[in-house]
């Protein structure tokens, strides 16, 4: 996971760079990237029971039941 965090940061640093952002990229793109993370783990369960509500009830029957 470590290794496509690394591509991650490099790709998104690149493309501000392509539009501009030279002095900021790499800070910028830490922080989105720290933060989408961050909201991501601090709201798992309430972001995968919204995605799975919209799958179909045989595909959810297949995945573990949500909480």
């Amino acid at each position: 996971m470590v290794s496509a965090l690394t591509y991650v940061l490099y790709a998104f640093s690149a493309l501000l760079k392509l539009y501009g952002v030279v002095s900021l990229s790499f800070a910028l793109t830490a922080l989105v990237i720290g933060s989408a993370l961050l909201l991501l783990s601090a709201f798992w369960h309430p972001t995968r029971a919204a995605v799975l509500r919209a799958f179909p009830d045989a595909l959810r029957a297949h995945l573990a039941p949500l909480r």
